[in-house]
């Protein structure tokens, strides 16, 4: 576990976090589940129902995930409700196993 004096906290990515997004990496067998972190974020980012976010230990990004706010986000099809998905859930590999994960919030 970190220490837990660590600030982990989630923000919205900015063009200063962009770079380290792109360089998290995972383990080869999460990518089949996350996919890579660089395209996610691409895609979030081009996307207006999308929204990329960070997380982060203190100021440094440690992983990312995506925000889905289209209709058919949740189970393919509108529930005619407001909804999100999460998408691309990731810690960095060189992160994992530290609870980190579990406290962004």
């Amino acid at each position: 576990m970190i220490a837990p004096a660590v600030h982990v906290h989630v923000a919205p990515v900015t063009a200063a976090m962009s770079m380290a997004v792109e360089a998290l990496q995972v383990r080869p067998d999460q990518v089949a589940y996350v996919g890579v972190p660089a395209f996610n974020l691409a895609s979030a980012q081009s996307d207006p129902l999308s929204e990329a976010m960070a997380v982060l230990a203190d100021h440094q990004v440690i992983g990312f995930y995506r925000l889905d706010f289209a209709p058919n986000a949740i189970i393919g099809r509108d529930l005619g409700v407001p909804t999100v998905g999460l998408r691309a859930f990731l810690i960095d590999a060189r992160h994992q196993g530290r609870g980190l994960g579990a406290r962004a919030t």
